[in-house]
């Protein structure tokens, strides 16, 4: 099969500033609470920028993890799985080779088959960077009735993206 690796500039850019914020803000949350292997799922997780450089970084800090991607997109599935194969192959260990198909609406996950392969209440956490402020509202429905429903009871929800703070935004942002 050939594989298109869809370059995502904005993304590059923002890689390791994400990493880091994660890393500080949720992934020491998971080392001090969680024994074991955490389950990860990316939602929207378009390119696969985001997943190969989280992934990388995570194996390379010894965490113990699973790390799932998904898009409702095709061509973004395709690129996901270009740069997995970029990854060393014991990193490769750590992340699936299939990103799910995901598509949300107010009901949660639509796609019948990805639904009832994520297990209720078995994800440590679930990771969304820069949907909600592009996608519909219903979307951002589901992705919270997907968290609450597959999320562990000392899971994280972690979103990135451009919000407003104090009800203004960057004009680059809307």
């Amino acid at each position: 099969m050939w594989l298109t690796k869809m370059h995502c500039p904005p993304a590059d850019r923002n890689k390791e500033f994400i990493w880091k914020e994660l890393q500080q803000k949720v992934i020491s949350g998971l080392v001090e609470g969680k024994p074991g292997k955490w389950k990860i799922l990316e939602v929207a997780a378009g390119s696969g920028v985001h997943t190969e450089h989280f992934v990388k970084r995570m194996y390379e800090s010894n965490h113990s993890f699973y790390w799932q991607s998904s898009d409702p997109e095709q061509n973004s599935r395709e690129s996901q799985v270009a740069y997995i194969k970029e990854l060393s192959t014991e990193a490769q260990e750590c992340v699936s080779k299939r990103p799910l198909g995901l598509t949300l609406s107010s009901d949660g996950i639509i796609e019948s088959e990805t639904r009832s392969s994520i297990q209720l209440s078995s994800l440590d956490l679930i990771v969304n960077i820069n949907m909600i402020h592009i996608s519909k509202w219903e979307a951002t429905l589901g992705l919270m009735k997907m968290a609450s429903e597959n999320l562990k009871p000392s899971g994280f929800l972690y979103l990135y993206g451009p919000y407003k703070q104090n009800g203004t935004s960057a004009p680059s942002n809307l």
